[in-house]
This record gives structure tokens, sequence and C-alpha cells, in this order.
């Protein structure tokens, strides 16, 4: 399911604060997706979403992006039929029967009615004097109080929390017998403001409501509560803090129904809206052993990094790397960079010197190496390697935790040179993990995060890669004896898919690839990234669930599989499938393409052969899936022999609905 945060009129210091804690909290059987207004005006996006988020800035942009095509009509019929809705700031006043805004106060008025009508009542703001449309300037810290209905996890959990406000507003109550508040039915106040600087009058006043909206739900926000304090930039206690984040877990648990990860330890002090739990060294290592090619190896990246000193520091694009030898020391006073850019402490190692377990408790390097030589040889006494020395997963950059594996290699261009084509990135952690089309992959303990650097030559078969790692990752999942059959599958054209019980709704997404690539100087430097649930702990499925459930369907014992045996198959199964396609691509009197020999591999897998589809930007036109042409294109045939070609970065399949789309 995706869990979507609408971004038009939004500024992205608000999209950022609401990622980060969606990254921070979800399960990682949510794609975290930003869109635009198009894509909700337009696009089937309902069925498919567990949430929709709208955050900060203005909501009159929110209003005159969302009624040319009846966007706000389409919220909210979404929420009525059982979706979820979250709006903060001006996300709750868009979402309230009706809005009053600096009343009297000239350029900043508004008063109207809402679209949506999720709280029945008005939205009244801003709550303190001083707000400034498109600035911070107003901002400040609002103590806010929970309701004695709201009960956080923590037993020491404080009952006031401090929260960044700007411009945000309190949920009106209307007046009732003797004077009592009455609050509105089907609404429920979740949290108070609580201090008497606000501009208005000694009552209490609704900070944070929740509101029934048919079988949906809404929670409607004034002050942001998914901004961490180290924002605000004003003195905080840690339980403040602490409160705060279980708060921020109460709301999309408890009252929105969302399924959360387990609680991850804060950073505190931390001011980077991207980051979660505190990033880690990375260690660069290889293997397998001690050998003349190790040694190699590591010789020549050593090199290439940090030439004849013991440490260096390189400002990058995106981060910067302070780099040096294991034996040294870490650097005490690593650079920071710009404001904007990550420090990263990276560890060389020598040649068959690897972190202890206790060091990487979530990944063992020597049991991975290990398997690495078992999986290697044995591909090369079966022949799979082509006489060719296996390089890939040799040297492996780990870390416990990291932003994102992907990002590290393709946007950082001076650091990731000085690595070698076949360098495997690998981290038990991300923070700002990416998938294709621009979802967020969300991290979760038992996942594989692999990013694999690969120098690529020939054009013609680049767009082959991603088709190529998905079929390497479920062959080298099936190719231990006994898991032959485990019912693994890709959908076109990257995802893979485990099928826990028969029909499409016993279809799961396990895993997928994405690749980016820069070219340079005839050469194509590609970043291949995969990701695999392997024993992720329930509700996410899992490698290992389906084991579990293939074993009691079948009456076996097939043991689970581990992190490190996945990584060293897979790294293994995908380089002799890449020397394959090599020699493919020039055998051109055998071969069309440089893919053809793996397409009755990839038919045997996938979902999708002679499987009907309606392709939405041909006119809804109905068709049938034929296969990979040449090109790397989905062909499908229609009516009258009529042939259509598909883009895989271009459109999404949604299998449910049998639906071909092109992406937004």
């Amino acid at each position: 399911m995706n869990v979507l945060v609408y971004s038009t009129g939004t500024r992205k210091t608000a999209i950022d604060h609401i990622l980060r804690a969606l990254k921070e909290n979800l399960s990682a059987s949510y794609d975290v997706k930003v869109v635009d207004a198009k894509t909700v005006q337009t696009e089937p996006w309902e069925p498919s979403t567990a949430l929709l988020v709208v955050a900060g800035d203005r909501d009159l942009p929110f209003i005159k992006a969302l009624q040319g095509l009846e966007g706000t009509t389409r919220i909210r019929r979404y929420v009525e039929s059982g979706g979820r809705y979250l709006g903060i700031c001006a996300g709750s006043y868009l979402a309230s029967e009706k809005v009053e805004f600096e009343l009297g106060r000239q350029g900043y008025q508004v008063i109207g009615e809402g679209d949506l009508k999720f709280y029945t009542g008005i939205a009244r703001g801003s709550v303190y004097d001083g707000f400034v449309y498109n600035s911070e300037m107003g901002a400040r810290v609002a103590n806010v109080k929970l309701d004695p209905s709201v009960t956080l996890s923590s037993p020491t959990a404080e009952p006031s929390i401090a929260m960044f406000h700007n411009g945000g507003p309190y949920f009106v109550l209307a007046e009732g017998v003797d004077g009592v508040d009455v609050v509105p039915e089907h609404n429920r106040v979740l949290a108070w403001y609580d201090d008497q600087s606000h501009k208005s009058t000694s009552r209490k006043l609704p900070a944070i409501v929740s509101c029934m909206v048919g079988r949906g739900q809404a929670v409607l926000s004034g002050p942001h509560f998914e901004y961490s304090v180290s924002a605000i930039k004003s003195p905080y206690s840690d339980a403040s803090e602490q409160s705060r984040r279980e708060l921020v877990r109460y709301i999309l648990g408890t009252e929105l129904g969302l399924h959360l990860d387990e609680l991850k330890p804060t950073a505190q002090g931390h001011d980077d809206a991207s980051a979660g739990p505190p990033l880690s060294e990375l260690h660069v290592c290889f293997g397998p052993g001690n050998t003349r090619k190790t040694q190699t190896l590591a010789n020549s990246v050593t090199d290439a990094l940090i030439g004849e000193s013991s440490m260096k520091i390189l400002e990058d694009d995106v981060n910067v790397f302070n780099i040096y030898k294991n034996s040294a020391s870490a650097p005490q006073n690593s650079k920071r960079g710009e404001e904007a850019k990550i420090s990263l402490n990276v560890s060389l190692h020598d040649a068959g010197d690897y972190p202890v377990p206790s060091d990487t408790p979530r990944f063992n390097l020597p049991k991975y190496y290990d398997l690495l030589a078992i999986a290697q040889g044995d591909a090369e006494k079966k022949g799979l390697a082509l006489e060719a020395e296996l390089m890939f997963g040799s040297t492996v950059m780990y870390a416990e935790v990291v932003t994102s594996t992907q990002t590290m290699l393709d946007k950082n261009f001076k650091f990731s040179k000085g690595l070698p084509s076949g360098l495997a990135a690998i981290a038990s952690h991300q923070n700002a993990g990416r998938g294709r089309g621009g979802n967020a992959w969300i991290s979760s303990k038992g996942c594989l995060h692999l990013s694999l650097k690969v120098e690529h030559r020939d054009e013609s078969s680049v767009i082959f890669i991603g088709y190529l790692m998905a079929l390497a990752a479920v062959d080298a999942i099936k190719s231990n004896p006994g898991y032959e059959n485990l019912p693994i599958h890709l959908k076109w054209p990257n995802d893979i898919y485990a099928q826990l019980k028969p029909g499409p709704d016993g279809l799961k997404k396990i895993g997928g690839v994405l690749v980016t690539s820069f070219y340079d100087d005839g050469v194509f430097s590609l970043v291949i990234g995969c990701g695999v649930n392997v024993a992720n702990p329930p509700p996410i499925t899992s490698l290992n669930e389906l084991i579990q459930a293939y074993n009691a369907t079948m009456s076996l014992r097939l043991p689970e599989m581990t992190l490190e045996g996945v990584l060293a198959q897979l790294l293994t199964t995908f380089e002799c499938y890449y020397r394959e396609m090599e020699e493919a691509g020039k055998d051109t009197k055998k071969w069309k393409f440089a893919f053809e020999p793996f397409l009755p591999r990839y038919y045997n897998v996938w979902l999708h052969s002679n499987v009907p589809v309606v392709l939405e930007d041909h006119k809804n036109a109905q068709a049938t899936i034929v296969g990979i042409d040449p090109s790397g294109f989905l062909k499908c045939v229609g009516e009258n022999d009529a042939e259509y070609l598909l883009q895989p970065d271009g459109n999404s399949f949604d299998m449910m609905k049998g639906m071909i789309a092109r992406k937004k």
C-alpha cells in the first residue's frame, strides 16, 4: 500500500519533516510517495493508498490546485469509503467545514468554507500573533497538552509537549449549556494548546482533533507535531521530545490504524530532516581472504581514495567523506562541509581484515566472505563463470546505518570514481532509501539493501540490467537444493513477489530493483540497487515467512535464509548472468540481442505471460502481454494484431486491475 504526501503548494521543509516522521515509524510494507495535484485529480490512487498526508504552508494554493478537476471531491470520497487523511497546519484548514484566518488583518484575512469538511466546525488561526506568509519569522514553540483520553506507551511521557507552530489553527468548539464547550459529533480532541499566550480567549483551545468520516478517519493538527524539537531552535527537554515521538506513533498507529516499525533511537541535536538513527562508520573491506587478488584490489582502492596519506577529506556533491586507513584513528574533527551536506566516516580495511561481528551485529562480514568464496567456487566448477575471475562483491562497503546506499554511489561522483566495478554497498538500515518512480524504500530490520557499482560499456544492453538483476535475485534464492520450487515471481519490470497463498490476494511484494546510470567517456557507471525482505519481522512479508509457509504446505524443514547467504549467492549469480549477457551481445549470429538467452528463464518466473491488460495511455485499449522485445520494452498485442510497446521506466502495472498506466 502507498502513503501519499501531497506536495503542490507545500514548502520543501514541511515535506522533509513529514517524510522523516513516516520513515522513522511506518512499517516497510508501505511505499511512501510524494505526489502533486495532477496525480490526485487524474490517477487511480485511491485503491492502493493507506493514507493521504497534506502538511504545511498555505491552504489557498491547495484549494486552487485541487478544485480544477474536483480533486477535493475525490479526497472526500476516498476517506468516506474507508481511507485515512492526515492534515497538518494548512492541511487542517483545508479539511475543516469553515476557515477563519487572521480576521481583520489586511492582506491576510481569509473567511470561507472548506470542501472536505472532516472537522464539522471552524478552524481558526493563527493561534499566535506575528505570522508571516512564506517565512518562519512568526514561528514559535507551542506547548501542547494531551487530552486525558490519549495514552502514550511510555509511563514517563510528559503530558505537555513542545511543538513547532507557524500559522496553524485551533478548532472552535460549540458553546453548550452553562457555557460548557461541546465537541462536534464524530470528532474527538486529542490535544489542547497549553499556554495562555495565544491571542484568542482564556478558554481551552483544541490543537489536534480526530474525525470519523463515514468509514474512514482523519486527524487534523494546528501545530507541526511531526517536526523534531531540534528544528525549533529552542531549549527543550529530552522527555518532551520522547513524548512528541510517541505522539507521532500514536496518531499513525492508534488513530489512523497504520502498521508501525520498531521504535528507532533518536539522534539528539541533529537537524537533518531526512535523518533517522545516527549514521554509522562505513567499512570498506576486501575478500575473500588475504590473497594476491584481494591485496591488489585493496591497494588500488586505497591509492585512488587517499594515496600515500593515512587520511583524506573528500567533499563531494552530496556528502563529505572523511576517509582513513583502518589502522589509523578515526578523525576527531571531521569536516562537516556545507550545511546541507552530511559527513560520513570511511574506514579502509586491509585485504582479509574485517570488522569483528560484535562491531557489526546485524551483518557478519567474515561469514559473508566465507559464503561468497563457496558460491564463487561452485559457479566456477559448473562453468557458469565462463572462465572469468569472479569479482562482484569482493569489495564491500558496509554500514549499520546510512542515508541511502544508492545515493552514496550515484550522487557522489568523485568518491564513487575511486571505487572498483563490482563494489557492493550494503547497509542494515537506510534513513532515505530509494525505490523506482520516486518511491521511498522504507528500511526495516531484516531487509537486504544492496547497491552494486558496475562499469558497463554496451549501450544496447543497458536497459536489460534491471531485468537481469531481478532474475538473478529470484534464481539465487532458488539455487540451493530444496528451494527450487519456492513460489517467487517477478512483476514487470523489476519487482519481486512471494506467493503466500493462491490467487492475486496471496501475492506480496518482497523486493525490487532500481538502476541509475552516469555516462562518461564511453562508459556507463551503473548503480544497481536491489532490496529484498529476507528476515523482516511481521507484519512485513519476508522471504523467511514464505519459507515457513512453504514448509508447512509441503511438510518440509527447509532452513530459513540469512542476509549474508542471500547476498553472496545473489552477487555470484548476477555476475555469472552478466558475463553470459556480455558474450551473447557479442555473438550477433546466434542472438538478436543480449538478453535473448535469458527470456525463457525470465518468462518462467514472471506473472504476465498471455495476461489480458487495459492500456490506459492508449485510450484504454485491450491487449494481451506477449513478452519483452529486443529494445527491452514490454510487448502487447491488441485487436487486429495492433502492437504496443511500453517502456519499463515510463509505466506502472496494477495487477489487481489488469491495467498498465503511465508513471507520473
